[in-house]
Order: C-alpha cells, then structure tokens, then sequence
C-alpha cells in the first residue's frame, strides 16, 4: 500500500515537540548570559611623601635663634629654636646632641616660673648626661642653665655645686683659657659674693679677669 505525501511527512503533536527540543539542543547555540559591567575599584588614596628640612636650615635656624637671644628678640628666639629641635627630633632622634641642645636653649627662652625651669633643666641634664657623658658641651650648657637658675632662685648653695662641677669637666675639656670656662669662674665668684663669703668671690673674678 503506497502512501500518499501528506501521510509520509505526518507525526504527531509530541513527536514535532521531541524533535524540536532535539533540534534545539544540537544545533542552537545557548544564549550567554549577559551581566552588568562591574565597575572599577575606586583609586586608593596616595599618601604624599615625608619631607624633611635640609640640616643646613636647620642649623642656621638654632644659629638664628642663639643671635636672637643676643639682642632679647625672645619671640623670634623661640621661634627659630623650636623649629630646629623639631628638625632634629624627626630626623636625628630624641637623644641627638643637637636636638638636646636646641632643648636647652629653648628651654631659656620660654617664660615660666623659676621653680618650673629649675625642674625642667634637672629633667634636661639627666637625659643630656645619659645620652652624651659628664664631659660634653652640651651637658655643660645645661649645667650652666641649671645654676642661673638655682642661683635666680636663691639656692645659692646648690648653684654653687653646679658651677663647680662644671668648672671641673670644662678646664677638662675646653681648657683653662676658654671663653665658657672663664664665664663659670665668674658665675662661681657672683655666687660666692651672694653668700658673702667675699674673699673666694674675689679670687674667682680676679681668676676669669686674667683669662681675659
């Protein structure tokens, strides 16, 4: 029995169905999915680089600050001091012998009472004998500033023995004819004529007037 066209290419409704989903799966390519763009992290922030002062500027700071002293510009003295001991601070460290010095003339400059100097200055010559030695510069330009103190303040007595112990370590180190040594003979005479015992003032000024 020889079948007509229209019966050759009939199927059913489930069988085109089959053939469909057959179809689809070999020969359509899926569909990617197609997602929103991410959007880029936002910039970290940059953190700009640490600067430092050159120490050329800030030593010809201190050396500005010392020559303000000269002449009682204390308001550009502290100015200029204390730039210089933030300088230093940063870049040398806290124990550095020109932070430690910029200290002690800043210290000279800043008002305050006798009795609050006399606290800091003891505070400051413990750390300068720590960090540098009995015998430094240093150390004797915090010794002179913790005598005038005492000595401002009426401690003769104490005043007297910071003079004297600078005295020692500065005929030690810088002679007997320099300038700061024939200075403490004189500061030792002026503390010697406070406590009226006249005749060891009198030796000590007639020793610092031959130095000079």
């Amino acid at each position: 029995m020889r079948l007509t066209a229209e019966e050759t290419h009939y199927c059913s409704k489930e069988h085109q169905t089959a053939h469909w989903k057959r179809h689809k799966k070999l020969y359509v390519a899926p569909q990617k999915k197609i997602s929103a763009p991410v959007p880029p992290p936002p910039p970290s922030p940059t953190v700009p680089p640490r600067t430092f002062e050159k120490l050329e500027i800030l030593n010809a700071c201190f050396e500005l600050g010392r020559a303000c002293c000269f002449v009682d510009d204390f308001d550009d003295a502290r100015r200029y001091l204390k730039r210089a001991k933030e300088g230093y601070e940063e870049q040398l460290g806290r124990d550095s012998e020109k932070l430690l010095e910029a200290t002690c003339g800043l210290i000279a400059v800043t008002p305050g009472s006798d009795d609050e100097k006399f606290e800091t200055y003891r505070d400051l010559l413990k750390r300068v004998e720590r960090a540098l030695g009995e015998e430094n510069v240093v150390t004797f330009n915090a010794l002179t500033q913790l005598g005038m103190t005492l000595s401002d303040n009426g401690e003769y007595e104490e005043a007297k023995e910071v003079y004297e112990r600078y005295l020692a370590g500065s005929m030690k180190v810088l002679g007997e004819d320099h300038k700061d040594t024939l200075s403490t003979l004189n500061n030792l005479g002026t503390v010697y004529d406070d406590l009226k015992i006249y005749e060891k003032a009198m030796g000590y000024y007639v020793k610092a007037l031959k130095g000079y």
